[in-house]
């Protein structure tokens, strides 16, 4: 058994180091390294206070505020948004732009999607920052009373955290152009009756009325992207507590093995912000085991260590947790979230048809974002979180200096949607792409739902209109009648007068001629769990670290306690890759690099 857990933990440092770049993904959570986890911070100060060698009760308590902000923020963004990203002038930028902007880029986000204008442009830049404000509370008892080497710990940061995504978004072209006759709805879409920019529509606002011609357009309500205000949360990080046992010490070394577990205190994910504020290991139950000891290489007549190695290491497991988790389509690229769905259901009214086919369902007058539909109860899990400290002391009889490194790493995420759980309503929700909705009677001119589909769309452009943008007024006619919906097939429908196999135009406006006819989908393809990328959604997290710490002890008074007092600060660097294990399903690296210091003061007693 002991010899498999081995094989496991190397594995996993094997794995860390060997792993091969592959297609990028994409998080919708960022998931960071719990505040609450930080070596570094809980053992300098005190490696002086703990683990004494007495025959009695012995311990040091500690209070340690501390500060971190992140940098590195073009890493944060790259997780977020992956190969979506343009460069605008030396800034990573998401660039808008409607099916109707010529000289569109490849990786332009469609704006049809976000209820702007077809002539819509803009780009978006990020520069996001996470601060976090703790207060530490740490505590270390001595147990040789009861039994010599035997110890306990207990660390609970209390912590503020402060997540900011600063999106700004510069307008090149507001839109002037109103959604034509059957693109949402039977009647033109008004520019007035959309939303101003992709701000808006990121921080979930509603179109002007949020209906119009009795068609529903839903607000994004999961994964928003806001631009005005920091979200943040305060409470408990973790609650760590660990029970051990040093089974060789002397005056100036230790080795020992302890057992560990962790409270989930913090918040879990919710999904509605992109760049949720999280405290703590995301609402983890953690259990795992250190391994942990001390050499004094150089000691003098003095009772302190004047020079002494450090190691501090700890493996634990992160149970499944209940989180919320925002799905992009395994078929239809990264930021698929943010595409446009459409309800269709039966029944089936005016007898719609393609080609003499009847329709088999039909659209229901509603829009509504992916990740609506897409956001979901999971289930997470990740093997193994390794935490290891190397660290050197230099001490004297009142000061103490720690030099450390750090590293931390947590294997993949496994994520699994909860069985209670419904992943996609079935045959209920389609991809809208830039498909059209209604056709329009010969006859009567009056607005018929069609059955239009597009399953191959991606969050780039619809398959309609050309990639790359078009105002030309004959590609333009083509586009509008549904050419490359999936199955397309001649529309027909019976009257509002009663009169059955009515041609369906694709505008009211133009003459009864086969060449005006618009096609409708026989039959639509609907989005089944089949199309849910779990495995995108999942990451892992390896960061480095160096840290030092400078404090002052004071001698012992009458009552026996022993105050102290120092300072320390610390630079982390996360890593941000796009790895393969499996050669098919990718885990990117995302952690967060960010700089910290703290003071921390208390007193030992014995």
């Amino acid at each position: 058994m002991a010899n498999k857990q081995l094989i496991v933990v190397a594995s996993f440092f094997i794995y860390i180091i060997t792993s091969a770049y592959a297609e990028q993904a994409v998080t919708p959570y960022f998931s960071i390294r719990s505040q609450g986890r930080n070596s570094a911070r809980f053992l300098s100060g005190w490696v002086n206070q703990t683990h004494k060698l007495v025959e009695s009760i012995a311990g040091t308590l500690a209070v340690t505020p501390a500060y971190t902000r992140s940098f590195n923020q073009n890493d944060i963004t790259r997780c977020l948004f992956g190969d979506n990203l343009t460069n605008c002038d030396g800034e990573l930028a998401l660039t808008i732009s409607g099916s109707r902007t010529i000289n569109r880029g490849e990786k332009d986000l469609l704006a049809d999607y976000f209820y702007l204008p077809t002539d819509f442009k803009s780009t978006a830049t990020f520069n996001p920052r996470i601060d976090n404000f703790l207060i530490d509370f740490s505590f270390f008892l001595g147990l040789d009373e009861w039994a010599t080497g035997l110890y306990l710990w207990i660390d609970a940061p209390l912590t503020h955290t402060r997540w900011d995504l600063n999106m700004c978004e510069k307008v090149q072209s507001p839109g002037t152009f109103a959604d034509d006759p059957g693109y949402f709805t039977g009647e033109s879409l008004p520019r007035n009756r959309l939303l101003e920019d992709f701000t808006a529509f990121a921080s979930g606002q509603l179109i002007a009325g949020a209906e119009f011609s009795n068609t529903v357009f839903q607000q994004l309500r999961f994964a928003q992207i806001s631009d005005e205000t920091k979200e943040d949360k305060t409470r408990l990080a973790d609650l760590r507590m660990a029970f051990g046992w040093d089974f060789y010490r002397t005056q100036c070394s230790y080795a020992g093995i302890n057992f560990q577990v962790t409270a989930p205190v913090g918040n879990r994910p919710r999904g509605i912000f992109l760049f949720e504020p999280i405290v703590g290991n995301g609402h983890h139950w953690e259990l795992g085991f250190g391994i942990d000891g001390r050499w004094g290489f150089w000691q003098q007549e003095s009772e302190v260590c004047q020079a002494s190695l450090i190691l501090n290491s700890s493996i634990s497991h992160l149970f499944k947790a209940k989180q919320k988790r925002t799905f992009d389509l395994a078929n239809n690229g990264t930021l698929s979230r943010y595409m446009l769905v459409e309800k269709l259901d039966q029944p089936v009214t005016n007898n719609l048809q393609g080609n003499g086919m009847p329709a088999t369902s039909q659209f229901k007058k509603e829009f509504a974002p992916l990740a609506n539909i897409s956001t979901l109860d999971v289930n997470v899990s990740s093997a193994i979180q390794a935490d290891i400290v190397l660290m050197i002391n230099i001490s004297s009889p009142s000061f103490s200096w720690d030099l450390g490194y750090n590293f931390w790493g947590r294997s993949c995420e496994k994520v699994r949607i909860r069985p209670a759980d419904v992943i996609v309503e079935p045959n209920t929700w389609a991809l809208k792409g830039d498909a059209a909705m209604f056709g329009f009677a010969a006859t009567t001119q009056e607005a018929i739902p069609l059955s239009a589909t597009q399953h191959r769309a991606t969050i780039h452009t619809g398959l309609n209109f050309p990639a790359d943008g078009t105002t030309d007024n004959d590609v333009i006619t083509a586009s509008r009648k549904n050419p490359t919906i999936d199955n397309p097939k001649l529309a027909t429908a019976t009257d509002m007068n009663g009169m059955m196999d009515v041609p369906l135009l694709f505008d009211p406006n133009v003459a009864n001629i086969p060449a005006n006819q618009t096609n409708t989908s026989i039959q639509p393809i609907f989005l089944t769990e089949n199309d849910v990328s779990v495995n995108k959604v999942q990451t892992r997290g390896i960061s480095n670290k160096v840290f030092t710490h400078f404090s002052y002890t004071w001698p012992a008074g009458k009552d026996g306690w022993i105050p102290y007092l120092g300072i320390g600060g610390e630079a982390e660097f996360g890593q941000h890759k796009k790895q393969s294990y499996d050669g098919c399903t990718t885990c990117p690296t995302c952690a967060l690099s960010q700089w910290g210091v703290w003071l921390k003061g208390g007193f030992s007693f014995e």
